[in-house]
């Protein structure tokens, strides 16, 4: 185990060992990249779903977040183990497609999906996006609407998320892990989903870029890979030691919240 206090724990094991070692609603997010069973790497099978999802409703608080990167076919066989919990999905992309040899058979592949799920939707904190000033109307009662009556004249300077995430994967200088994502992906999707000091699980950290940007936006991280052939755990704990700031993501100057009790 390698620690730097209350700010991150990680383990060099198996993600179930990890799981035995994380208490009942501990866990404000899941953010995870996990095998999606698609190449021939030794590292790529996936993780058995069915002990898995026992164990994230176990140790994910019942307002939290599990949030995974996925490619088909492995996104319908994760959405079909745990339909009850599925919430959405993302887009994300990546503008960079890795399927070149497969080009005379199919269209060029440059996205991926980010699955959500959760147990209430109620956790939801959107990086609003800058527009250009417009006025409206709103036409939504209470605070998760702004507040005001029904058909009062609003300024707009900000819109909300669309479904696609547009963040390049071209440019990774120092890519440490074959399927390693940006760590402004990673930023945006904690970002959207929980609040500073909160805590972030990751049980398939590869080379930490989930740890990287939880260090980044002051969240608490743990995670976790059973690697010890590639030496990425070892790279995971210099990168969560020293984080670079890459992201290329704006801080946020306002966020909608819908965290409800």
């Amino acid at each position: 185990m390698f620690g730097l206090g209350e700010k991150a724990k990680l383990f060099n094991e198996d993600c179930f060992e990890t799981f035995k070692r994380l208490k009942d609603q501990s866990i404000y997010m899941v953010m995870c990249d996990p095998p999606y069973g698609t190449t021939a790497c030794e590292w790529d099978s996936i993780i058995p779903l069915e002990p898995m999802w026992k164990e994230l409703e176990r140790v994910v608080k019942s307002d939290g977040v599990m949030v995974f990167i996925a490619s088909q076919p492995f996104t319908t066989t994760l959405i079909s183990s745990n339909m009850k919990m599925f919430k959405y999905c993302w887009v994300w992309n990546k503008k960079k497609g890795g399927n070149i040899f497969g080009l005379k058979y199919q269209p060029y592949k440059i996205h991926e999906d980010v699955v959500v799920f959760n147990s209430t939707e109620k956790t939801y904190f959107p990086v609003m996006v800058d527009q250009k000033e417009r006025t409206g109307k709103t036409y939504g009662i209470g605070e998760a609407f702004g507040g005001g009556n029904y058909g009062d004249e609003r300024v707009y300077k900000k819109k909300n998320p669309k479904s696609i995430i547009e963040i390049s994967n071209a440019d990774q200088r120092g890519k440490k892990h074959p399927t390693q994502k940006p760590v402004a992906l990673m930023e945006y999707l904690i970002k959207t989903y929980t609040n500073e000091g909160e805590v972030v699980l990751d049980f398939a950290m590869g080379s930490g870029t989930t740890g990287v940007a939880c260090m980044n936006l002051g969240r608490k991280f743990i995670g976790c890979d059973n690697d010890v052939e590639h030496g990425y755990f070892e790279i995971a704990k210099e990168r969560i030691l020293h984080p670079r700031k890459l992201s290329t993501i704006k801080p946020m100057d306002e966020r909608i919240g819908f965290k409800l009790v």
